[in-house]
């Protein structure tokens, strides 16, 4: 992937874990966060997103833990990482790309300017069962540049 442009993507897996054997491709049908994930990444212009889920065979000890090795060069290295601060698993989506909508913020209009008030976005992720997870928060810790959805907003830190 070194001579690629890649975004990665950080999420829950979920309760269930990796329920699919490994076939080196994506199954036909996808959880909605794979789903949103894709149509960012087609849509920032890139054509590879690196999913541990699908581009690791945790089905080989020996490639998985190769592949384990890799990972402070694999997020550090990719254009931008997606983190999906939303939710409790894979199956809720990116907010504001696909089916889910993000919450409204408060908003007022004066004249013809509109505030609107939003929480802290560290607070937000710190509050996340993403960040509560030691794998996925140290995805976040190793890119260098983050895309973060959450139920209200969507924030870009470099």
């Amino acid at each position: 992937a070194s001579n690629h442009t890649y975004v990665t993507l950080s999420y829950l897996w979920g309760e269930g874990g990796n329920e699919m054997p490994f076939s080196g491709r994506l199954p036909l049908k996808t959880p909605r966060t794979i789903e949103d994930a894709l149509l960012v990444t087609l849509r920032l212009g890139f054509q590879y997103l690196w999913i541990d889920r699908y581009c690791i065979n945790q089905d080989n000890v020996g490639e998985t833990y190769a592949q384990l090795r890799l990972m402070g060069s694999i997020y550090r290295n990719s254009e931008l990482t997606l983190i999906a601060a939303a939710g409790d698993d894979p199956s809720y989506g990116l907010p504001g790309v696909g089916k889910r909508h993000r919450t409204p913020l408060a908003s007022a209009q004066i004249g013809h300017h509109f505030l609107r008030q939003a929480r802290d976005i560290s607070h937000v992720v710190w509050e996340s069962r993403w960040h509560s997870r030691g794998w996925t928060y140290q995805e976040g810790i190793l890119a260098t540049r983050r895309l973060v959805f959450t139920d209200e907003q969507v924030y870009f830190e470099c």
